[in-house]
């Protein structure tokens, strides 16, 4: 079963998949498709958004491949899909940190790269206030120019893909998340 984690930045997805990897019902059986943000050397710098998006496009690219390969897990977690990557790539092009040549790649790109991925078949929303998010984005330490008002907007961005989903749990998590939920949610 192939399982989205979705949100926008700072929301909670590694953090819950980290959880779920470690619940009886995953444990050996669920493996993670990663977005690997703390490896992204462009990541919080406007100037090489491209560059960014394209590393997090390679590495998608990657997992996938190397998953093609090894069909022991039950369990496939993405730590974001490509239609989010492309979802990013497109709101920072509107917001200017873009050319439209660049994201013309980016979108070709993950044109390919989708129709290397597995269907998914189930998605859990994380989603929190953009005051939230900003926190958090600051306690990892990380100093990109991006303020409250940019989290507002891409929390309306991600709040809008998020209603044309199938198959989807919304939850929360400027609380506590309830992963009992959540695993129920996947089993059923």
């Amino acid at each position: 079963m192939n399982i989205a984690i979705s949100g926008s930045t700072c929301v909670g997805k590694t953090t819950l998949i980290r959880l779920l990897l470690k619940d009886k019902m995953f444990q050996d059986k669920g493996v993670l498709i990663s977005e690997s943000a703390e490896q992204n050397p462009h990541l919080g710098n406007p100037k090489e958004t491209f560059q960014s998006q394209m590393f997090f496009y390679t590495t998608y690219l990657d997992d996938i491949l190397h998953l093609s390969n090894n069909k022991d897990f039950e369990y496939v977690f993405y730590d974001r899909t490509i239609d989010e990557h492309l979802l990013i790539s497109k709101f920072r092009y509107e917001i200017g940190e873009m050319t439209a040549s660049e994201y013309f790649i980016c979108k070709k790109f993950a044109g390919c790269i989708k129709e290397l991925q597995p269907q998914i078949h189930k998605t859990i929303f994380l989603y929190c206030s953009a005051e939230t998010a900003y926190f958090r984005q600051r306690k990892r330490g990380d100093k990109s120019p991006y303020n409250i008002m940019f989290y507002n907007e891409l929390n309306r961005v991600y709040q809008e893909w998020a209603k044309a989903q199938q198959n989807i749990l919304f939850v929360d998590t400027d609380n506590s998340i309830d992963v009992n939920a959540i695993v129920d949610f996947i089993s059923n």
